[in-house]
């Protein structure tokens, strides 16, 4: 409903534009967040097959590269689609 309108569209909009989705692209509402060594983000995916599914994606490792954690995210979001 309506809190899931005021999330940024991932790919889209806000800090979550720099995504890229595929098969998820349109499908994603969600919000960064970033600190030293924290890359999270929180929202929903429209899946395929069934309905609204909500995640949260967190990584606190002051040896992960921001970039690799922003693909694989990517990627699940693309995999939760498809579900």
């Amino acid at each position: 409903g309506m809190f899931v309108r005021a999330l940024a569209r991932v790919g889209l909009e806000g800090t979550a534009r720099h995504h890229a989705l595929t098969s998820a692209a349109g499908r994603v509402r969600a919000k960064t967040g970033h600190l030293a060594a924290v890359n999270g983000l929180a929202g929903t995916v429209q899946s395929r097959h069934h309905g609204r599914i909500a995640f949260d994606f967190i990584v606190n490792d002051p040896r992960a590269d921001a970039n690799v954690v922003t693909e694989e995210e990517d990627r699940a979001l693309d995999a939760l689609s498809d579900f």
